[in-house]
């Protein structure tokens, strides 16, 4: 996402042409409508694709291309399971609730360098 911003302020970016960017690969934050405009302003032909995930998963996320909602994390990628949970008493919620995101692939670490502790509380069987 840092990327975008940086193609947002950057003043001499009409300069140059951009027009054989055919993708615009970004993550770890959304990106406001302004600046999901403006970048598509500057790279004509190509489709931004965000991806959402973490170090220990991968991108498990991706917005599809030629998607136009913007602040959307996409669709779930192949081979991941993804639910969300309520942090409080573990109730799987439903679409448009607010709750931690658990995430389950055979892409994922399966555990922390010699750190049990941190593994135990990151990774559990389900």
């Amino acid at each position: 996402t840092a990327h975008c911003y940086k193609f947002y302020h950057y003043k001499d970016i009409k300069q140059h042409d951009l027009s054989s960017v055919i993708y615009v690969g970004y993550g770890g934050g959304p990106i406001f409508e302004n600046v999901d405009r403006k970048i598509k302003e500057f790279f004509p032909n190509a489709d931004l694709l965000y991806s959402y995930g973490a170090s220990e998963i991968g991108a498990c996320l991706r917005k599809i291309p030629g998607s136009t909602k913007v602040c959307c994390s996409g669709r779930v990628q192949r081979h991941y399971q993804i639910k969300v949970v309520d942090s409080k008493d573990g109730r799987i919620l439903g679409a448009n609730e607010r709750g931690e995101i658990y995430v389950k692939s055979p892409y994922m670490i399966l555990k922390y360098h010699k750190n049990p502790e941190s593994t135990r509380r990151a990774i559990d069987d389900d």
